[in-house]
């Protein structure tokens, strides 16, 4: 609508400035016989070419403004980026870092992908490859406990994101089967994203 506006705005100024006798942008306007019929219709022109431009304005009021979609041609490329997700609710840009605090609304999803990934997982949730014979061996990521590790090990639960815990070198167990965590402990908050 707009372009509409500013189209008929211009051949009204042009018109109004030569005096009629216009035949452009498909408009035809005749010769104007007085001189306020010339002044009239360089107000419209102006009239219309402010409206135009009032209307792409985005600090345009709401009942003047165009609505809907943008189309894809005036849509920046970073646009791109989850809007409404986690941590990028707050206006915050998807972050691929793990952190021990939340956004500032609260949620722990950093990289805006609608789910929350911890740093670490229990060891008991690794395969024989990723543990045997132990994590620190294979590179896989270390087991995290909420707890101190006991004689039997530690409870396999998935920590909550921001908790004080322990991570450990997870060791393969042939007797059971499975990864449990083992060796020297070093003190971690869980971190998320």
């Amino acid at each position: 609508m707009e372009s509409t506006l500013l189209t008929a705005g211009l051949a009204c100024l042009i018109a109004a400035v030569v005096g009629g006798g216009l035949k452009a942008f498909g408009i035809e306007i005749p010769l104007l016989a007085t001189w306020g019929r010339q002044v009239g219709l360089f107000t419209l022109g102006l009239i219309l070419c402010i409206t135009a431009f009032a209307m792409r304005s985005p600090s345009a009021p709401a009942g003047l403004r165009e609505t809907g979609p943008p189309s894809s041609a005036s849509r920046p490329v970073e646009d791109a980026r989850p809007v409404g997700i986690g941590a990028c609710a707050t206006g915050a840009a998807p972050s691929s870092v793990f952190h021990d605090t939340p956004a500032s609304n609260g949620s722990w999803d950093w990289n805006c992908d609608g789910q929350i990934e911890r740093e670490w997982g229990t060891c008991e949730a690794l395969t024989r490859e990723q543990c045997d014979p132990n994590t620190n061996a294979t590179g896989a990521s270390p087991g995290f406990c909420s707890e101190l590790r006991g004689v039997s090990g530690c409870l396999p639960t998935v920590a909550a994101c921001g908790t004080q815990g322990w991570v450990y070198p997870c060791f393969y167990n042939s007797a059971d089967g499975r990864c449990h965590a083992g060796g020297y402990e070093t003190a971690k908050v869980m971190r998320c994203q």
